[in-house]
């Protein structure tokens, strides 16, 4: 990827960032290898010890460029700006802020929330703040894939009536094709909270076994 030379896909006239969260020493020297073709950011490494992690510090890195490379090309940012005294936030950002305040008040604190293409799961467990993005499990660009690995039969068991397998893999399909339809009909609401039954369960195996005791 470094000698392929990429370049920025939506901000124009920015060299594209690079975040280092390794291993100190070798910060120099991976400086003089890409600090003049990157905008190269270094942050305290993500394993400082083999049993210690250090997220957040590349965490927040990639939250705040995320805001100014992703979020500042959405139409109507620069708008949204003007509306609000506080800093606007991602999402996901937003989640783990909220599941970090309410850290100690009771012994585990779990979330979640659907996309279009991606299903996050967010939990604090002692002091221990987690957070997956399980890619490709959404609830409309990437709909197929939820009944690809879930199975068509464990979406139909939350319908409240029968329905053939070839009708769920019709409408799901035609929901992955026209991305940003709503529901016309009940019977279609009610397929696509299935989906979210079905992709939350799944974005939770991949988030990982909860801590026990």
């Amino acid at each position: 990827m470094v000698a392929a030379d990429p370049r920025p896909r939506l901000t124009k006239g920015f060299r594209l960032p690079v975040i280092f969260a390794g291993n100190s020493a070798a910060a120099e020297g991976v400086g003089a290898v890409l600090g003049n073709r990157f905008d190269l950011i270094v942050e305290p490494n993500l394993r400082p010890l083999l049993e210690q992690e250090n997220l957040g510090p590349a965490r927040e890195a990639i939250h705040r460029l995320f805001l100014e490379h992703v979020m500042a090309q959405a139409p109507g940012y620069d708008k949204l700006l003007t509306w609000t005294s506080a800093p606007v936030m991602s999402t996901r950002g937003r989640w783990g802020r909220w599941c970090n305040w309410r850290r100690g008040r009771r012994r585990g604190r779990a979330g979640g929330g659907h996309r279009g293409a991606t299903t996050d799961i967010f939990s604090v467990f002692g002091d221990q703040f987690n957070r997956t993005v399980s890619a490709n499990l959404g609830m409309s660009y990437s709909v197929s894939n939820v009944m690809t690995e879930a199975g068509v039969e464990n979406i139909r068991r939350w319908l409240p009536t029968p329905i053939a397998d070839h009708e769920v893999r019709n409408r799901l399909r035609n929901k992955m094709i026209r991305p940003t339809t709503i529901p016309q009909s009940r019977e279609d609401l009610l397929l696509e909270q299935a989906v979210a039954r079905e992709a939350l369960r799944l974005a939770l195996a991949h988030h990982g076994r909860w801590p026990r005791g």
